[in-house]
């Protein structure tokens, strides 16, 4: 299997972008698997994984201050770490198949010698009995009763004495009372947060009679993007630490011009009120200018690693 590090080698000094920096200290990384990000993820731990095999270089990734996702050997620490991994697995490769021979020959060596003991047994066994039956049959006499055993007769069980019947006792009576409630069930600011496939969904709006220059950068759609998808990590990240059953969700929303609007989240969480109520609070908290392009709508996939 051709070696992904030989492909990363080969990029020229042209084709190299600003992931050849030196990593940012105390950096955090999304990785991207099948359209679905997980993270965030310390620089260790992504190094572990290359380590483990979960992830290879061709693996998108992307520091979470960052808006765009670039495969893993984009940076020079992880095709580093790849390169290092790779000459020792190769060499455990190596030593494996060494240890494999050498055991199928000690099986085939195993077997030979317990094969031989056997056939030894065999004809040891063979030759012995042959021998004690040959002097048997030279040693054999006329024979009549010669010994004779006395059996005991069984003795007889005692005679069972009749058990007089048991009375039913009545069960005892369990008499309830009513206790006052200890608390208040807690409650969420949930409102304007929808449930997916619970209600209409909402198309975003497109204005044909807009210019390119009032439409919303692209710039401040990735800002909006990534300051929605760091807190919504952090609410999914609390969702779990509350409940081990929590395995993740998708949250869609439209940006709007100078708000956010039609938020909705996955039927999983539509009992988790503190969820919704912390990604209603992330929204909240996303300046949006005013525009009067198209609305864009916006799906962020939030998945839990365990």
């Amino acid at each position: 299997m051709p070696r992904q590090i030989d492909t990363f080698a080969r990029d020229t000094a042209e084709g190299r972008t600003a992931m050849e920096e030196e990593v940012p200290e105390n950096a955090e990384w999304l990785v991207r698997r099948e359209e679905v990000d997980y993270g965030p993820f310390t620089t260790d731990e992504v190094l572990a994984s290359i380590s483990s095999k979960e992830v290879t270089l061709g693996t998108l990734v992307a520091e979470i201050s960052q808006a765009e996702f670039e495969p893993l050997g984009s940076w020079g620490i992880f095709r580093d770490h790849f390169a290092d991994c790779q000459a020792r697995w190769d060499q455990e490769i190596a030593e494996a198949e060494a240890r494999r021979v050498e055991r199928r020959m000690r099986v085939v060596r195993t077997v030979r010698a317990i094969t031989f003991a056997l056939v030894l047994v065999v004809v040891l066994g063979s030759a012995g009995f042959g021998g004690w039956v040959a002097w048997r049959r030279a040693k054999a006499k006329p024979t009549g009763i010669e010994t004779a055993s006395l059996v005991a007769p069984k003795s007889r069980l005692p005679d069972l004495r009749p058990v007089a019947d048991a009375k039913d006792e009545p069960l005892p009576v369990i008499k309830t009372r009513t206790v006052s409630r200890l608390a208040e069930p807690i409650s969420y600011d949930t409102e304007g947060v929808g449930i997916a496939g619970s209600e209409r969904r909402q198309a975003p709006v497109m204005n044909f009679n807009a210019d390119a220059c009032e439409q919303l950068p692209e710039a401040k759609v990735k800002s909006i993007v990534r300051a929605a998808r760091k807190g919504m990590v952090r609410c999914a990240q609390k969702a779990a630490e509350a409940n081990p059953e929590f395995l993740g969700t998708k949250v869609r929303f439209i940006i709007r011009s100078g708000t956010i609007g039609s938020l909705t989240v996955g039927r999983e969480v539509a009992g988790n009120g503190a969820f919704r109520q912390c990604v209603k609070r992330v929204v909240q908290g996303i300046s949006v200018p005013s525009f009067r392009g198209d609305e864009r709508s916006v799906s962020i996939p939030l998945k839990v690693k365990r």
